[in-house]
């Protein structure tokens, strides 16, 4: 989890298997769990969950382009 200049929270969560919908009954269905495989923003209450970014993996971290970050993600 990071905190952005924007005073949000960001938490990357992954995915739970490696192709949505193959065949491993382990592998949950993202349309019923929409914030695997993405990075979700929130505020410091833990309230206005927004995704911002899908389709990634299992993320070992996160970071902002230091010239394009900006408060309107």
């Amino acid at each position: 989890m990071r905190a952005g200049k924007d005073n949000r929270l960001y938490l990357a969560i992954g995915a739970p298997c490696n192709v949505p919908g193959d065949e491993d009954p382990e592998c949950i269905d993202y349309a019923k769990h929409p914030y695997y495989a993405g990075i979700i923003s929130f505020n410091t209450t833990g309230g206005d969950i927004k995704k911002i970014a899908r389709g990634i993996r299992n993320s070992v971290g996160m970071d902002w382009h230091p010239m394009t970050v900006h408060a309107n993600y």
